[in-house]
């Protein structure tokens, strides 16, 4: 399994809210509603909590965006052979995604889901970047002439499998 996911940094939002809510528990805790260590205990515990949350909202609607494409595919099948597992943009956040083509069949997902599609209902394949590693944006032609798009990790073993146009 090859895994290209880059080292997350502490950014400029996350340091925003440690900051104000350590400064809201200290402030109740200048006017002696509890300590001071209490304060900054409680003020850890709900950031904490706040991003397990955002995190896992995150994830659930992945998954139902994922249950949209192709057809369900057992853990068991997907991890057969070899694959690759990296980060791809969803809504505007990184997620990270496996992918792996076998035969005439690409097979793509996240634990517990993983899905399949045929090679030829692709429409269009883009290559882009997405924090340093090459990712692909895969187009699907759904009922009602409807494209759909999403994105998968792209390595060069994969160029030898499909055919596809490069944007630049």
């Amino acid at each position: 399994m090859q895994v290209n996911i880059p080292r997350l940094k502490f950014g400029k939002r996350a340091t925003l809210n440690l900051v104000t809510a350590l400064c809201l528990f200290f402030v109740l805790a200048k006017f002696e509603v509890f300590s001071i260590w209490v304060a900054a205990l409680l003020s850890i515990v709900f950031l904490l909590l706040g991003q397990m949350f955002y995190v896992v909202y995150r994830w659930k609607a992945y998954y139902r965006f994922l249950e949209k494409l192709g057809k369900p595919l057992a853990g068991d099948k997907f991890h057969e052979a070899e694959h690759l597992m990296s980060i791809v943009p969803f809504n505007g956040h990184l997620l990270s995604c496996s992918v792996r083509i076998a035969g005439s069949t690409l097979m793509f997902g996240k634990p517990k889901n993983y899905r399949m599609i045929e090679l030829d209902e692709i429409v269009k394949i883009e290559l882009e970047s997405c924090a340093g590693h090459d990712v692909a944006k895969i187009t699907l032609m759904q009922a009602d002439n409807i494209e759909q798009s999403f994105y998968i990790p792209w390595s060069k073993v994969f160029e030898q499998s499909l055919v596809f146009e490069t944007d630049t």
